[in-house]
Parts: C-alpha cells; structure tokens; sequence
C-alpha cells in the first residue's frame, strides 16, 4: 500500500492523516444534442427526472451525488439510473451517445465540451464544490520523497492560508 496518495472520499477501514490540497466543482454533462443544451442551469430535483448515468458506488463522486441528493430533498432511489460506470471517460462517451446525462468534474468536462463531445450545465441549489486531499497512511513506511512531499504540502498550505 502506498504512504502517500490524493483522494476524494477516504476508505472508512484506514487509519490516515489527510491534508486539504485542493478543490474542486462537479458539473451536470449533457449531450450537445438533448433539448435541454442551451439551458446554463439544471436543479438536482430537475436531473432526477432524467436518465442519469452515473459513478460506481463508492466512488467519490457518487458519494457527492447522493449528498446533493440528500441536500435537495431528493430520495435516491428517485433518481432514473441507466448505467453504472467506473471511469469519467466511459461516462463522457454515454452521455455524448444521449444515453444520459451525468455529473463529472468540471476540469474534465471542459476538456469533453471543448472537444464538442458533450454541453456542460451548472448545477443550481447545491454547493457542487468538493475538495481533494493529500493522505497518508499512519500505518505504513513513510520514504524520504514521501515526507518531502507531505512538509512540501504543508506549507503551501499555510502559506496560502496567509496570503
């Protein structure tokens, strides 16, 4: 097992130290061709009526879907499923199909949408934003780059804390 890794959702099972590093948002993706392409916003309770193609479950950003979810009042199990998927480039491929729409981070999504592959929406009445952690397992060997690497991002931390 590694000392050091990024994540977004941490295994319950594992005894580690995490450290914010980043943020970032998760944005819905549609087709260019679906009849909603030139709205700029989509509420989560207007995404439950339609096909969802959608993360594995325990994945990071199905953990942030189901808060949404939860947060918009919406029930789980309302939400029109159609595939589940384990990697953001298959769900981009379905959902430039018209299979259904998804939501994925926006830094791959621009990437899809400058490609022409999909339309990207804004999600409205939630806060879409999730951050990304450095973490360490307490458990295993701590190498010398790892270390480096921990301090490294330790201080950038509190440095960006005072600026």
């Amino acid at each position: 097992m590694a000392a050091v890794g990024t994540l977004l959702l941490a295994p319950k099972d594992l005894e580690y130290e995490k450290l914010p590093i980043g943020e970032e948002k998760l944005v819905l993706i549609i087709s260019p061709n679906h009849e909603l392409a030139r709205k700029e916003y989509l509420s989560i309770k207007e995404i439950s009526s339609l096909p969802f193609v959608s993360r594995e479950k325990g994945s990071g950003t199905r953990a942030e879907l189901e808060r949404f979810l939860k947060e918009s009042g919406v029930d789980s199990s309302q939400l029109k499923i159609r595939m589940e998927l384990g990697s953001t480039e298959s769900i981009i491929t379905a959902v430039s199909e018209g299979i259904g729409v998804s939501i994925i981070s926006e830094r791959a999504a621009k990437k899809a949408e400058k490609a022409e592959l999909i339309r990207i929406l804004q999600l409205s009445g939630v806060d879409s934003r999730r951050r990304l952690y450095l973490v360490r397992n307490l458990r295993g060997e701590f190498s010398k780059p790892a270390r480096l690497l921990w301090k490294y991002s330790e201080s950038a931390q509190a440095f960006a804390k005072m600026g």
